[in-house]
């Protein structure tokens, strides 16, 4: 089976052969979860999110953990306004995967979501009481816009 590492060069330069590329390796092998990430990130270059929501739901499905797709649905879930389902991803994430940027993420989500004392929560939780990080104390402050742009596809 062919890997999808030529998806992400190619789909960096030459979008309609990695589009072709992707459906005939999904034609073949519809459970390949890298090329349904690819896929997904290709509907996404294309603006398509409900149907990059399709592909990486997909994937999800038959890994549940996967890192790159959670990481993928989390930012399209969040890119259609679906915070909840984003909330939800972002948790797995988090909790299997830690990171900082994903933490700041899931912070977020949850202040999008009016969970703001589990929003404060999280960043304590991650960060410590003494909280020096930029993107943490914004979350802390309210000062979500800037932020939200920052995770959104297309900004």
């Amino acid at each position: 089976m062919a890997k999808t590492n030529y998806g992400i060069l190619i789909l960096n330069q030459e979008k309609e052969l990695a589009k072709k590329l992707s459906l005939e390796v999904y034609e073949k092998y519809p459970d390949y979860i890298q090329n349904l990430n690819l896929r997904g990130a290709i509907e996404v270059q294309e603006g398509d999110f409900t149907e990059a929501e399709k592909f990486l739901e997909k994937a999800l499905k038959l890994r549940p953990k996967h890192q790159n797709t959670l990481q993928n649905l989390s930012r399209v879930y969040f890119t259609l306004g679906k915070y909840p389902e984003a909330e939800k991803t972002l948790k797995i994430l988090v909790f299997e995967y830690g990171g900082t940027g994903n933490v700041i993420f899931y912070a977020l989500v949850q202040a999008k979501n009016n969970h703001f004392e589990q929003s404060r929560q999280t960043i304590y939780d991650f960060f410590g009481s003494d909280v020096k990080d930029e993107s943490a104390l914004k979350i802390l402050r309210r000062e979500f816009k800037e932020l939200e742009n920052s995770f959104i596809f297309g900004k």
